[in-house]
């Protein structure tokens, strides 16, 4: 008679051998779709990078345009300001999206280097959210008073400065977070023991 609490033998399943390695060694599925979702967002890196740096280098004709019609160039006077800031902050913004497409390529066709370029994408993405922050930082005192200039209603205001920069400076806060959401993720992600395991195997070796 069989015991009750033994653990049923493999002769006793009605799984094939083939059935069998089928069910104790499915491929892992998480690759693809993790490797989807960083393509889908690498491309809307990469493209809403390229528009910026495409405006970047009009904001010049633009500010000059104003200007000579008699205005003060308004908020494009300040980025024109910081141009080599905010072209180097685009280029970093696309290369990076370029890296998120690679790594989808890297998860969706399983090579074992995506262990490394991961961390080195996330560790950009990182910098990128404390330079653009750091940056913003600087400007914001300029942004605050054109906002004033510009806005009769906040002009109104009791104390519009203050209530105005503390608004950027939250706005600034909510955008590392978003910047760095998915780094992070990534971070904590892949340090997961079986998510190593199964990395690792993608190069051929056993798993540690």
């Amino acid at each position: 008679m069989n015991n009750p609490y033994e653990a049923p033998k493999h002769s006793d399943s009605s799984y094939s051998s083939e059935e069998w390695e089928s069910v104790t060694d499915r491929p892992a599925i998480w690759p693809k779709h993790l490797g989807t979702i960083c393509l889908i967002m690498g491309i809307l890196a990469t493209v809403g990078a390229l528009i910026q740096l495409v405006s970047t280098f009009i904001v010049p004709v633009i500010s000059s345009a104003t200007s000579n019609a008699g205005g003060d160039g308004g908020a494009f006077s300040v980025i024109e300001g910081h141009l080599v800031y905010f072209i180097f902050l685009h280029l970093l913004t696309l290369i990076l999206g370029i890296g998120l497409c690679v790594c989808a390529y890297g998860f969706m066709t399983k090579k074992a280097w995506i262990g490394s370029i991961i961390h080195i994408w996330a560790a950009g993405k990182v910098f990128l959210a404390i330079l653009t922050t750091v940056i913003n930082v600087l400007i914001a005192e300029q942004n605050v008073q054109l906002i004033i200039d510009t806005n009769p209603f906040i002009r109104d205001l009791e104390d519009p400065h203050s209530f105005m920069l503390a608004a950027q400076y939250v706005g600034l806060l909510f955008g590392v977070f978003y910047t760095s959401a998915l780094p992070i993720f990534f971070f904590i992600f892949m340090r997961d023991s079986k998510v190593k395991q199964e990395v690792r195997s993608w190069s051929g070796l056993k798993p540690a």
